[in-house]
């Protein structure tokens, strides 16, 4: 099946997208039992999960790559960055099942990528509850397997990346030069409780939010200029708080006041995918950050949440330079990840 006759010229690449390794689900089926993860047949024939306090939806469109790869052509997309998703990741478990998550899931992107080098690049997974482990199955990943990128989570049950903990960690990745995909998680307090969906609506937002106000505040994003950091759901609300995170920089807020410059200066330092649902909040980021930190993503195939129509959306965005748009569709992901800008021949189905 050949891309839709609209499809722009140059790559189109989805930043934010979940894949689950088929070799993962059957680890978990068979030792997921002790670590509070249960693989369940469904009566429609596919398989269900709950994994830790979750339930998943079902499985077919996270696992199957025939099934992904007609709609990647249907909606007018190339390639596919894939990630674990914020329930489905081994910082949730011990440690040790952690890792064996994470190599499972690692060899199976690279295995993905390999055969489909022009539609697919790996983003590792990692057990950050335990930095030495989630070092090394860093290294094996990038270097060995050669997956591009890295994906975390907002906090680390309930340690946010900033934390002392973890800083070993981040000076092996700006080494090694990948992005770090950040999904958000958890946010605790009420909104953990899920009243009228907050925690999809307001929690994750909020998770986001409130790790990139303490990457800026705590120095972070000084310390590690070559790390390019990207943020799922538009950045939260971090780019419509700029302003009053500069009145307590400027007033002398404890621990806001010390910083090389402004806080909102920052926010055009780090990259933002498109999932905003509307066209003027998808505008105002592109004009605050320019178009070369806005990355197209959908959440594809969170069906609930994801974007119908990426490269639409792309388009709706008011009065922008078809230059411009290229980039947000795919140029700047084939920068970030190393892909060549030009598209390969129609793609073909596994």
């Amino acid at each position: 099946m050949t891309l839709r006759p609209q499809q722009p010229a140059g790559r189109v690449v989805d930043v934010h997208c979940h894949w689950f390794p088929e070799g993962l689900i059957r680890l978990l089926e068979r030792d997921g039992p002790r670590h509070g993860v249960e693989v369940r047949p469904l009566p429609s024939g596919d398989r269900g999960m709950q994994f830790i306090r979750w339930y998943h939806p079902p499985l077919h469109p996270f696992v199957d790559v025939a099934h992904r790869l007609e709609y990647m052509d249907r909606v007018g997309v190339h390639t596919h960055v894939v990630t674990l998703s914020g329930q489905v990741t081994p910082i949730w478990v011990e440690a040790g099942f952690g890792l064996a998550m994470a190599q499972v899931a690692n060899d199976e992107f690279a295995a993905l990528q390999a055969k489909h080098p022009d539609r697919f690049v790996g983003a590792a997974a990692v057990p950050l509850q335990d930095p030495p482990r989630a070092i090394r199955e860093l290294e094996r990943a990038v270097r060995e397997k050669g997956l591009r990128g890295i994906n975390l989570l907002a906090n680390i049950q309930g340690k946010y990346l900033d934390a002392a903990e973890f800083t070993p960690f981040f000076e092996r990745v700006q080494e090694l030069g990948v992005p770090v995909l950040v999904h958000p998680t958890d946010p605790g307090g009420a909104i953990a409780a899920d009243e009228y969906a907050l925690f999809a609506l307001v929690g994750y937002p909020v998770d986001t939010t409130t790790l990139i106000a303490r990457l800026i505040f705590s120095g972070m994003l000084d310390r590690f200029p070559r790390i390019p950091w990207i943020f799922y759901h538009g950045g939260g609300t971090a780019p419509y708080l700029g302003g009053r995170w500069d009145q307590g920089h400027r007033k002398g807020f404890t621990g806001v006041s010390g910083l090389a410059r402004l806080p909102s200066e920052y926010l055009a330092s780090v990259y933002y995918d498109t999932l905003l649902y509307h066209p003027s909040s998808l505008g105002f980021l592109v004009r605050l950050v320019g178009t070369d930190h806005v990355l197209m993503g959908t959440d594809y195939p969170y069906a609930l949440m994801a974007d119908e129509d990426p490269v639409g959306t792309v388009r709706g965005i008011p009065r922008l330079k078809a230059a411009d748009r290229a980039k947000i569709l795919g140029g700047n992901a084939a920068r970030l990840f190393k892909l060549p800008a030009a598209v390969a021949p129609a793609p073909r189905q596994p």
